[in-house]
């Protein structure tokens, strides 16, 4: 007797919807039954209404309605979930309420608490895993492309459709609060397909955090993703309460399924009108439970269940003014998500005064806990890149990660201290040269080289490079540059280390690749062949024929040469560009 069919509906039929216009009590507003929808998804028919409201009028389609519930005699018939962008009315479609109730029936079934959340997926291929070194691995825009051919989604998306014709899911507003409009730019400049729109920014929490509202059909619901000093929610409306069960969205936000996110009620400020679609302008209010599980008709949540929220710490610390201000936030545990949060969150802190000074110098320390390997800690610094160097360096390594193909591991905690200078520290190699051209095993080569700082005087430095006792007679490659040459001569000459088999393996091979400095002068060797790599395991100093035989490529397992390779690195004060290879040949008298 509580729910209405959409068998019982007809043409013309009168009722009314609920829904959040301002502050936390849903109003109530007339609608009608326009038309049955047969088979809008595959096997879920819609029904699609007129609403009846002078609000609805100017609004027209609005983001944040998803989930209102509707009435006709007295009886809850499902949730207002579709629309038209650019409509001239406020019609709708409808996601029948008996649809929605099957979510939380096949939640026990189907993943039990225990395995809720991101594990059920393994979003990177493991090719991706046999080449840690690759550059295009700390550039987010290149991770999202190769994780895609897993199944993995945009997960914050505007969901604008593609032709403004369709009928289309409302599109859910990710409310913002304490965000730089400069620092989304940047994030939405390296992350194709994430979207934020900007006219979504709330005021923070506003005070409404401290709010206690109690969730009922038509109130607002929120996701919060990130909570503290900086803010981000999805924001959509509650179509049914049973005890603990909420019922809202009457769409998916993603559609993933399993998921543990964090669930809170919403304060709405007001609607905002716009031509193409409006939306409701709110603040996530006190997390009262979480989000278990999000299917193509709806999500489902549990009052009093708990999510886990990760806490980040920033310090920021402008050199220039000798000021510092920290950042504290929790962003919500997710592996698809939790490197694009953590980078919005640290970006913006350094950006929070500001664009950076024309000629910057970043330095930075972080360090990043897992709950199934050692955390990641390092230090680096860049210049003249803006802040893409951190971002790369923190959202990289986190999504490699935690979206590997063998084990889940979650994101516990994150800290990282920012310094900002505004002076240009980059600087080109201009020269190198070596005294002479010949050398014997054992003996060091000196190498002067000399840079050409940014609008400074040019500096020399010498390296040497110590040969081996053994190294045999012939022709050889000195090559002397940046962190990227060098990164470059160790994936040359030994890849197998870099090839990772387990997350442990990810780990210890991305740690090293963090500990490599922008601020130093490599100089490096490649010597001649001296051994297999058969998977993870190195046989050195084979002989040419069994290294010839298990190189056969009728072999399944990964096989590869390796030759030594040996180096020497010093500190400079500048962050280095560019390479040089200087040819040598090696005799023993």
């Amino acid at each position: 007797a509580r729910y209405i069919g959409v068998e019982e509906l007809k043409p013309g039929m009168r009722g009314y919807g609920l829904t959040v216009f301002s502050g936390t009590e849903p109003d109530r507003f007339e609608v009608e039954v326009v038309s049955i929808l047969r088979n809008h998804e595959p096997g879920v028919d819609a029904i699609l209404i007129r609403c009846h409201d002078p609000r609805f009028d100017i609004a027209r389609g609005v983001q944040g309605v998803s989930g209102s519930p509707v009435f006709f005699e007295g009886r809850l018939a499902g949730a207002m979930a579709f629309g038209w962008p650019y409509g001239v009315e406020p019609l709708y479609g409808v996601t029948p309420i008996h649809e929605m109730l099957k979510i939380q029936s096949a939640l026990p079934d189907r993943h039990s608490a225990g395995n809720a959340g991101s594990g059920m997926f393994s979003a990177i291929d493991r090719t991706v895993y046999r080449n840690l070194m690759a550059d295009e691995l700390f550039r987010p825009e290149m991770l999202r492309r190769l994780a895609r051919p897993a199944g993995r989604g945009d997960l914050l998306s505007d969901g604008s459709p593609a032709e403004a014709a369709a009928l289309a899911a409302l599109p859910m507003p990710v409310i913002l609060g304490g965000f730089s409009s400069r620092a989304l730019q940047v994030v939405q400049e390296r992350n194709p397909g994430l979207h934020f729109q900007l006219g979504l920014q709330s005021s923070g929490s506003g005070g409404s955090q401290d709010l206690r509202v109690s969730l009922q059909p038509g109130s607002s619901v929120t996701i919060p993703l990130i909570t503290g000093d900086m803010s981000a929610a999805v924001l959509g409306t509650v179509t049914e309460v049973a005890g603990d069960k909420v019922y809202g969205f009457g769409h998916a936000w993603n559609g993933i399924g399993a998921s543990q996110w964090p669930m809170a009620s919403g304060y709405i400020h007001t609607f905002i009108s716009r031509s193409n679609m409006s939306f409701k302008l709110g603040d996530p209010t006190e997390i009262i439970g979480a989000i278990q599980a999000d299917e193509a008709t709806g999500i489902f949540g549990r009052i009093g269940a708990e999510a886990v929220m990760v806490p980040v710490q920033v310090t920021v610390h402008w050199a220039m003014t000798g000021q510092q201000e920290p950042f504290s936030m929790r962003i919500a545990q997710d592996s698809r998500i939790d490197a694009r949060l953590a980078a919005m969150a640290v970006i913006n802190a350094v950006l929070q005064k500001g664009d950076l000074p024309i000629d910057h110098t970043l330095s930075y320390k972080v360090k990043m806990e897992f709950d199934q390997t050692d955390p990641f800690v390092f230090e680096n610094i860049s210049s003249d890149n803006y802040v893409y160097d951190l971002e790369g360096d923190l959202s990289g390594p986190m999504d490699l990660l935690l979206n590997n193909p063998w084990k889940e591991v979650k994101l516990t905690s994150l800290e990282v201290q920012a310094t900002i200078y505004d002076t240009n520290t980059a600087a080109a190699i201009r020269s190198v040269r070596i005294p002479q051209t010949v050398y014997q095993p054992g003996q060091a080569v000196p190498a002067r080289v000399v840079i050409e700082p940014v609008r400074q005087d040019l500096r020399e430095y010498e390296l040497l490079l110590q040969l081996p006792d053994d190294l045999p007679e012939g022709n050889y490659q000195i090559n002397i540059g940046s962190q990227q040459a060098y990164q470059q001569q160790m994936q040359a000459a030994q890849p197998q280390r870099f090839s990772a088999f387990t997350p442990k393996d990810v780990q210890q091979i991305l740690q090293e690749r963090l500990s490599i400095r922008r601020d130093k002068l490599y100089i490096s060797i490649i010597m001649p062949d001296s051994g297999i790599a058969i998977e993870e395991t190195s046989l050195p100093s084979l002989p040419g024929s069994k290294a010839m035989l298990l190189t056969d490529k009728s072999r399944l397992a990964l096989m590869r040469r390796f030759q030594a390779f040996a180096s020497n690195s010093m500190n400079t004060d500048y962050i280095i560009n560019g390479n040089a290879n200087l040819p040598i040949e090696v005799r023993k008298k």
